[in-house]
């Protein structure tokens, strides 16, 4: 994370919930921390209904990612 930026993130949210205890950590390498996170949910069984292929992409444009989405996302 950035230089300061754990701290301003306990400040503000310290400032939205008061009476909770705030704890920010970072991840060992950040980095690759987003790569290992789409990574771990492409292999639950949920996910696999939202796969779009290339060719469906190119057939449909980018509405298709609308259609696709899970019935309980926004």
């Amino acid at each position: 994370m950035g230089a300061g930026l754990e701290d301003r993130l306990a400040a503000e949210l310290t400032t939205l919930a008061p009476t909770q205890p705030i704890s920010i950590t970072t991840a060992p390498s950040p980095q690759p921390a987003a790569w290992t996170g789409g990574a771990t949910q492409v292999r639950h069984d949920d996910f696999t209904p939202t796969w779009i292929t290339r060719e469906q992409y190119e057939e449909h444009g980018p509405s298709l990612t609308l259609a696709c989405r899970r019935p309980n996302q926004p």
